[in-house]
């Protein structure tokens, strides 16, 4: 995975949270402690028969396949979604994610090829 956390000035979001290869694995506390999170984009452009699902948790860590998460979000084959939430979603022990090719809680298997994740937090 290239994780990296770029803060940002303005008033949308204080990080963008980027990842240019997202996968099972969970990518365990990407933001440490309360946070809001107010945008979610999926690239998934790369993979061209499989749709994909972005886990999110409110957890300084997960086990991808067993933990609850707090939201999925989908994005079909060879193409990107943007997902926009006005007035956020609060995350109090910080946030987690992991992207799967299953929907569901029971989804643990790596996308079959590259998937970008772009949060936007407070």
């Amino acid at each position: 995975m290239a994780f990296v956390k770029n803060p940002v000035a303005g008033v949308l979001a204080a990080n963008i949270i980027e990842d240019t290869a997202a996968a099972a694995t969970a990518q365990a506390n990407v933001l440490s402690g309360a946070t809001t999170l107010y945008m979610v984009r999926i690239d998934n452009t790369a993979n061209s028969t499989e749709t994909v699902y972005l886990k999110i948790y409110d957890a300084t860590s997960a086990t991808v396949g067993t933990t609850r998460p707090s939201g999925i979000f989908s994005c079909p084959a060879s193409s990107s979604r943007q997902y926009s939430v006005p007035d956020g979603i609060t995350f109090s022990a910080g946030i987690t994610y992991a992207v799967v090719r299953t929907a569901g809680l029971q989804g643990a298997v790596n996308p079959s090829a590259t998937v970008k994740v772009y949060l936007a937090t407070a």
